[in-house]
């Protein structure tokens, strides 16, 4: 194994990012795992869910964010020594991810009254892990590894977890058919939106549009930023090496 000082510049920037991806993994494990379990967290009493963690969109999203991360960081370890780029899939299925992710971290700044947002939002480790720090370090990564230019038409695929989650309540709390004061208890849907029974369906469909609307606007600006970045370091790249060859020449 190679020490640090002896790696290329590429292995170093490498090294990084299988870094801050497993830390991305961890801090959304810790989260979750302090909310299922009720353990490794400074405040139990606000924790004492279980398993009904995964009703909620913020949880699923540090998942599916975590599986992208994890599945970079292994492809890094595989191909560490080798000029290999990551396969464009990974790379948006990072986007969806990481945008997953960064739309629950606008949400809950954007709609929760200012105490209980700052405990949603730093709140040791559950809220911390899950709704701050993995989002935005899943952001980071996404945005300064692994250059590469995206295609915006892509930013569609933004619409799939979140109506996939969206429709799965749907059918299942058809498919239940509860009575209107259950189907109203957090305990059963996880959003007020999704009560479908206590309200037209137009309203629910109409809440589900704005928040997909919202979230496609979250990976776009993601891919754009992405592109930016990346458009930047390539020029910077491009000037270091011209400035260098004038300078053996």
């Amino acid at each position: 194994m190679p020490t640090f000082s002896s790696m290329t510049r590429a292995e170093k920037r490498k090294l990084w990012d299988i870094l801050l991806n497993i830390v991305v993994i961890l801090f959304s494990l810790w989260g979750i795992l302090s909310a299922v379990f009720n353990i490794l967290d400074c405040d139990k009493d606000h924790w004492n869910w279980g398993w009904k963690v995964f009703k909620y969109y913020t949880n699923d999203s540090n998942m599916l964010g975590s599986l992208a991360c994890l599945l970079i960081a292994i492809y890094h370890i595989r191909y560490f020594k080798e000029d290999k780029p990551l396969p464009i899939g990974l790379i948006y299925f990072k986007l969806i991810g990481a945008s997953s992710m960064l739309f629950t971290f606008f949400t809950v700044v954007a709609t929760m009254g200012n105490v209980f947002t700052f405990w949603a939002l730093f709140g040791f480790p559950s809220t911390l892990f899950l709704h701050t720090l993995s989002p935005l370090l899943c952001t980071f990564t996404f945005l300064f590894f692994d250059d590469v230019h995206l295609k915006k038409r892509f930013a569609t695929i933004s619409f799939v977890p979140i109506l996939v989650y969206s429709f799965a309540w749907v059918i299942a709390l058809l498919i239940l058919n509860l009575p209107k004061e259950v189907e109203l208890d957090n305990n059963v849907c996880p959003y007020f939106f999704l009560a479908i029974h206590n309200q037209p369906w137009y309203i629910s469909a109409l809440w589900i549009v704005g928040l997909s609307s919202l979230h496609y606007g979250v990976c776009l600006g993601l891919l754009c930023l992405k592109n930016l970045i990346t458009k930047r370091r390539e020029k910077q790249l491009s000037e270091k090496g011209s400035e260098n060859s004038r300078k053996n020449s």
